[in-house]
């Protein structure tokens, strides 16, 4: 307008609080504008108002209460040339803007009273009786929603870790997307990066995401990845793992997605922190499985199916059981006698037939726990059906980045005379895209085994999943049975000593 000609005349001559319409087509060039006060600052829907700031705009409004208002920037078209685009410290809307610079796209600093609010919001996630204090958190945290972030040599740079809430951001086209520098991730699973999955990485030459300073947390120890070592996520969209030395050791870091699964190991020589050829999957790990699919029928009846057909009368020997009284593994099958081969041979895995398989193994289950003087804890039978068959293992395959299709998978039912009651996986790996015949001396052989699944704690934690131990190795036999008959006394032994390591222990 005639009065306020340009954003910087129209900041300087602003309180607090006021709204600041910028006209469609504007265009104005600053050296530097600073943003301390919570102004609404918006362009024309189609972002045509342009401000370029040769320095760099600097967004550090104070803490947002009640009634104060919030700094917001909106429909505006950002440019620098030599300096950050916008450096944000403290609480700051941006929407909807079209961001790029020959530096730093949006460079977020986190406060102290950001790292606070983030830390108490956190910690409060399964309170819903924090619902309120919560929301309230989260006015203390830069907002970025729905900008385009490109042309930078890095779209975004977060200092201190992730203290911002980001939705729906196109961060494309830069060096590097997102840099983070000084994250901190605790040992085992998280959301560590669930808030930059909300968002569309693409197009960034070098990488979409790096991590600078990662800080790795057990329990009380904190582990500092070294300053040198930049770890880089190249396509955020897919399966990756990054090993890295500490300062006390090594470090696995496996991203999926949001998803993080971090390992810390004595030192690089660490089957955990040690990569196999395939790449995205360790030598050593855990693995947790989808939640199972006891409550739900149609997913239970599924699971049942893939297990009749695995365990049919006359077909294939892909299920070994070893209780407590028997000394090598017994290949099982459900079903007697000449019924179950006229099932078998007329293909029909009706509800009946599923429920007869399911019925023979809980009777095996029953008569070996009760062999042994243990009881069985309800839904055990069901537990080890949705864990028998190749469901999971595709999960397994996937969330590593291996190819669906489990070569010469066994499987193996193991009870303890102590009454534990645990699924194992036997299956050769790969990640070629169209895996045929396995030759010798090319092949990963996978072992898995679950935890306890016949212990009271296990029914109730089903709903979030089963904890799997895995171990892989590489190996010259191509005959899954071969390598099941090499293994007959280490299973005896695991079951007798529940010594489970024996288990996934090489040959």
């Amino acid at each position: 307008s005639e009065k306020w000609p340009t954003l910087a005349q129209a900041v300087a001559g602003s309180a607090g609080g006021t709204a600041i319409d910028i006209l469609p087509g504007h265009y104005e060039e600053l050296e530097c504008l600073i943003l301390d006060k919570p102004f609404e600052i918006e362009g024309p829907a189609d972002q045509s108002a342009t401000i370029c700031v040769e320095q760099g705009i600097v967004c550090a409004s104070l803490a947002s209460g009640p009634g104060t208002g919030v700094l917001a920037l909106r429909n505006l078209t950002l440019r620098s040339a030599q300096a950050n685009v916008l450096t944000v410290s403290g609480p700051c809307a941006l929407e909807f803007c079209n961001i790029s610079g020959s530096g730093v796209g949006v460079h977020v600093v986190a406060c102290k009273a950001d790292c606070n609010n983030s830390n108490s919001n956190s910690s409060n996630n399964n309170n819903s009786n924090n619902n309120s204090s919560n929301n309230n958190n989260n006015n203390y945290l830069p907002q970025l929603t729905h900008n385009v972030i490109h042309g930078c040599a890095a779209g975004l740079c977060l200092s201190g870790g992730i203290h911002v809430m980001l939705q729906g951001n196109r961060i494309q086209n830069n060096t590097t997307g997102v840099v983070i520098i000084g994250l901190e991730l605790s040992e085992g699973e998280s959301d560590g990066l669930e808030s930059l999955s909300r968002n569309y990485l693409a197009g960034n030459t070098q990488s979409d995401i790096q991590l600078v300073s990662l800080r790795a947390r057990r329990g009380h120890e904190l582990q500092q990845v070294s300053a040198e070592a930049v770890l880089s996520i190249s396509c955020f969209s897919q399966a990756c793992c990054i090993t890295a030395p500490t300062d006390l050791g090594a470090l696995l870091l496996r991203v999926n997605g949001g998803r993080t699964c971090l390992v810390l190991g004595q030192d690089e020589s660490d089957p955990r922190v040690t990569l196999t050829s395939l790449g995205t999957l360790p030598c050593r790990g855990s693995w947790r499985s989808e939640a199972l699919p006891l409550l739900s029928k149609a997913g239970l009846a599924e699971r049942r199916r893939d297990f009749t057909r695995l365990t049919a009368p006359g077909g294939a020997e892909a299920l070994f059981v070893v209780g407590p009284e028997q000394a090598p593994p017994l290949a099982w099958h459900w079903g007697t006698g000449r019924e179950g081969e006229k099932v078998v041979a007329a293909g029909d895995v009706n509800a009946a037939v599923t429920q007869l398989a399911s019925a023979d193994l809980a009777v095996w289950l029953e008569q070996a726990l009760t062999g042994a003087g243990c009881s069985m804890v309800e839904g055990l039978a069901d537990r080890s059906i949705a864990l028998l068959g190749a469901s999971e293992g595709i999960n397994f395959a996937l969330e590593h980045c291996l190819t669906p299709a489990l070569l010469h998978p066994h499987f193996l039912l193991l009870v303890s005379p102590g009454g534990q009651t645990r699924v194992a996986w036997l299956f050769f790996a790969t990640n070629e895209s169209r895996p045929g015949e396995l030759s010798r001396g090319s092949g990963h052989l996978v072992r898995v085994i679950s935890e306890d699944l016949n212990c009271p704690n296990t029914r109730c934690e089903v709903e979030a999943g089963v904890w799997m131990e895995f171990a892989v190795e590489v190996t010259d036999e191509a005959d899954m049975s071969q390598v099941i008959a090499r293994s007959t006394g280490k299973l005896r032994r695991a079951v007798d000593e529940l010594n489970w390591d024996l288990v996934l222990a090489a040959e």
